[in-house]
């Protein structure tokens, strides 16, 4: 089985620099690898290439997990061509694609600044206050409960009545104990944004 390094590596850089053109719009849309060529399209580049339907699927992923890589990590274009090499992957195809970065590296990042890659969403938090009542062998226990309503929605739901919502519910001191994480989760976000 060839590896995809293998099929990258035996393109001509021309190739390679003209299908990392048409990837980079795809991964700045949101779509999948799929979409990257039509299906004629497609059929005519594994003519020309000599390869298979899975070895341009595998190609695609590859040259995508890159990029994505390179995004995520906010990686400069000479150090993304550094870790190419490093990996096996040709010199000139190293630089076209770092040449590809460098031209497409903005667009790429604040596309993927504005998705979520968390399958659900926060949409809502809903509230309310009770007090639950327990009888001891000598006394009546009441303790004060927060009730908190996550509404959850995904793409398609949008927080209509298709949310989901995840119902919990705090004493005082779990709840104290959850705005402390909130708190902890808050300092880090604040970390990687300051």
């Amino acid at each position: 089985s060839v590896t995809s390094m293998e099929i990258v590596n035996a393109l001509e850089e021309k190739r390679l620099t003209a299908i990392l053109s048409r990837l980079v719009p795809t991964l700045a849309s949101d779509d999948t690898v799929d979409a990257v060529f039509s299906d004629d399209e497609a059929e005519k580049l594994i003519s020309v290439l000599g390869i298979t339907r899975a070895d341009l699927n595998s190609l695609l992923s590859y040259l995508a997990d890159v990029l994505k890589s390179a995004a995520y990590s906010i990686t400069k274009p000479n150090q993304l061509a550094q870790q190419l090499a490093q990996s096996g992957l040709a010199e000139t195809h190293c630089r076209a694609i770092a040449e590809v970065w460098s031209k497409s590296a903005k667009d790429i990042v604040e596309a993927f600044k504005t998705r979520s890659f968390a399958p659900k969403e926060l949409s809502d938090i809903n509230w309310k206050l009770g007090i639950t009542l327990a009888q001891s062998s000598k006394a009546n226990t009441r303790t004060p409960i927060a009730t908190l309503d996550f509404v959850l929605r995904d793409n398609e739901t949008l927080g209509g009545p298709n949310a989901e919502h995840v119902v919990v519910e705090f004493n005082h001191d779990e709840l104290y104990q959850f705005y402390l994480k909130l708190e902890d989760i808050q300092a880090k976000l604040d970390e990687l944004t300051g």
